[in-house]
């Protein structure tokens, strides 16, 4: 057991009248994102939206804004393929972040399907 006058422990500080109870913080750090945003250049055709990342990048976000086009995204560094394994399905309005630096790509039958993309 610590000595209450000489030594703190996790939930309490040494304050000028004894020991003082604190919650602990967390430290969260502030990330700065970059848009990726964009649309679906040709339908059935994997494009690259994400490229390899260094050790900067901490999260990648993805958003399907469209309304009718399902999207399909490769976060394992492969092309993106409609049904296929390693490419998970967006379906209008669902959204996935993953943490990775590997390259991300995406694909949709649908030409000119929009979707928000960042990462940071």
């Amino acid at each position: 057991m610590a000595d209450a006058e000489t030594e703190s422990d996790l939930f309490y500080v040494m304050g000028p009248t004894g020991r003082v109870r604190v919650n602990p913080v967390i430290a969260i750090g502030m990330v700065k994102y970059t848009s990726r945003s964009g649309r679906i250049a040709q339908a059935n055709v994997a494009q690259v939206l994400f490229g390899q990342a260094d050790e900067s990048i901490i999260t990648r976000t993805v958003v399907n804004i469209g309304e009718d086009a399902t999207l399909w995204i490769n976060f394992l560094g492969g092309d993106a393929a409609i049904g296929e394994p390693d490419s998970i399905p967006l379906k209008p309005g669902a959204g996935a972040t993953i943490n990775t630096w590997a390259p991300v790509s995406i694909i949709s039958d649908t030409a000119d399907a929009p979707f928000t993309a960042m990462e940071g």
